[in-house]
């Protein structure tokens, strides 16, 4: 995997920075976190002699805070182009969304955990059990 440093100026225009508006929430809730859409493109390239490598440095070219009804199309997104990164069948159906608890809190069932993945098993096809690989 290459290196890829993002510039830590947001665009200074009102209309690219969607953030400015939510200031007040930002401060609220500093805890929380937020889900985003921005639209990058490489501001430099820094030449890194002495590891010999080439850095790309993106910088955010326009940036807008989402709305709650958006969170889960851009949920969606993300995990299409996660899956195409990594050439794999999208296991969408079973995942678990970030927030859920890793049980039932109506059956006490508790939910599987496979390498850092929560999965539910009865979202997944065939029933109760998670096939290893073969």
């Amino acid at each position: 995997m290459g290196t890829v440093k993002l510039a830590a100026a947001l665009p200074k225009e009102a209309a690219l920075n969607g953030l400015g508006d939510h200031t007040a929430t930002l401060l609220r809730h500093p805890a929380d976190e937020y889900v985003i859409v921005a639209r990058v493109s490489v501001k430099q390239i820094v030449d890194d002699r002495w590891e010999g490598i080439r850095v790309p440095v993106i910088g955010v070219v326009a940036i807008e805070l989402l709305a709650d009804d958006d969170e889960d199309t851009a949920r969606v997104l993300m995990d299409r182009a996660k899956d195409k990164r990594y050439a794999r069948a999208p296991l969408r159906a079973a995942l678990q969304r970030p927030g859920e608890l890793p049980f039932d809190p109506e059956t006490g069932e508790k939910r599987a955990v496979v390498t850092g993945v929560t999965i539910d098993p009865s979202r997944l096809p065939g029933g109760d059990s998670i096939a290893g690989d073969r």
